[in-house]
């Protein structure tokens, strides 16, 4: 799963290009990424406009100089890994462009736990589900031999390990994915703790984590009727 990948201004910089990294040079990005997110946290006071312009001035450009980028695609596989490990970064994109307002809402605290046991087995029975990301776009769940599989409108796939961790949380361990976004944004062996807090007519209210973030954004999950 992902916590807002897309969104126009996300998309100015990404082309959609596909390419491997080698873990060393993953390594490399992600220290590069932090100290960047340590200089972009620092814009907070400032107006949207001349954070943008940081943003490009700052840090875009100056990745691009300091490790040599010859192409897009290894600053869009940045700009994508910039998203989870940066959590000023990610805020600020939702500030700009909060798509998908309905399907997908940030909190300013963790909520009252409200869903019924019933609704939960019911959850943990279900082998197809679906949600809509921040753009709209259907990704659809199969759940399968302990695995989270997701398909994509453009039938790229992730596979993840399921595991129920709580009466209400779920864990997600990525494993794999030939979708770009996806592969760029987690690493091997990353988890993610998903809690169901309620279920409301034909969809559960999920909430998302990223490991390292305070920020907690709830999701609509759907079981494939």
């Amino acid at each position: 799963m992902k916590v807002q990948l897309k969104n126009s201004f996300f998309l100015v910089f990404l082309f959609f290009c596909k390419t491997l990294f080698a873990q060393s040079e993953g390594d490399k990005m992600d220290k590069i990424i932090d100290d960047a997110c340590l200089k972009f946290s620092k814009t907070q006071n400032l107006s949207d406009s001349l954070r943008v312009k940081y943003l490009n001035e700052n840090i875009i450009y100056s990745y691009i100089s300091t490790a040599k980028i010859k192409n897009k695609e290894a600053l869009d596989a940045m700009l994508i890994r910039f998203q989870k490990r940066c959590e000023s970064f990610s805020s600020f994109l939702t500030k700009i462009d909060n798509l998908n307002q309905d399907d997908w809402i940030t909190l300013d605290q963790r909520p009252q736990v409200l869903v019924t046991k019933r609704d939960l087995e019911i959850l943990k029975q279900s082998k197809s589900l679906y949600y809509f990301e921040y753009d709209g776009e259907r990704t659809n769940v199969e759940v399968k031999n302990n695995y989270w599989v997701e398909t994509f409108t453009d039938q790229t796939q992730s596979k993840l390990k399921y595991t129920w961790v709580d009466e209400n949380k779920f864990e997600l361990e990525f494993i794999e994915s030939n979708n770009f976004e996806r592969k760029e944004f987690s690493r091997k062996g990353d988890k993610y703790i998903y809690e169901v807090i309620n279920k409301v007519n034909d969809y559960y209210w999920v909430i998302a984590e990223i490991p390292g973030q305070s920020r907690l954004v709830k999701f609509k999950l759907y079981i494939e009727k």
